[in-house]
């Protein structure tokens, strides 16, 4: 299994686990607004806990609107891995016919193709890289979160 297809089974994973996140948050958030509404309309409501609804309401759509966000960045990755693997197909294919037909010495005064593939296994490790980076600074900002908002819980 090639390093672009180690990539798209966890992006392919990932992707499964946020949509069944949204869909079921999706499902759960006009219940929880009707909630928040109810408590925001209720004359025996504490105005902190009218304020706190208007938190709870914006935070539920914000979370589901980053969920989204993050989905769509997701396929995106997806698209360009898959864009990455078949370039690399190209290239070894090219690479193959250039060698039977002998010609592979001739074209290497032009330019190495091998060259062209260890660039473009530079280019998905980057991609890898950036979104490990992503998936740590995103852990970083929840913990900073949690630990931010320790009186809301």
């Amino acid at each position: 299994m090639t390093e672009v297809e180690k990539f798209l089974e966890r992006i392919d994973k990932e992707i499964g686990d946020y949509t069944k996140i949204y869909y079921k948050l999706q499902s759960e958030l006009p219940r929880k607004i009707e909630m928040y509404e109810a408590l925001l309309k209720s004359r025996e409501s504490s105005k902190e806990l009218k304020i706190i609804s208007i938190f709870g309401k914006s935070s539920e759509q914000g979370h589901l609107a980053r969920l989204a966000g993050e989905i769509a960045l997701l396929h995106n990755f997806a698209i360009l891995a898959i864009h990455l693997r078949s370039l690399e197909i190209s290239i070894v294919n090219i690479q193959e016919q250039l060698l039977q037909s002998g010609m592979l010495e001739k074209v290497k005064e032009l330019g190495d193709v091998t060259k062209l593939k260890k660039e473009l296994h530079k280019a998905i490790k980057l991609l890898d890289e950036y979104y490990k980076e992503k998936k740590r600074m995103e852990q970083q900002i929840e913990d900073s979160r949690s630990e931010d908002l320790w009186y809301v819980q």
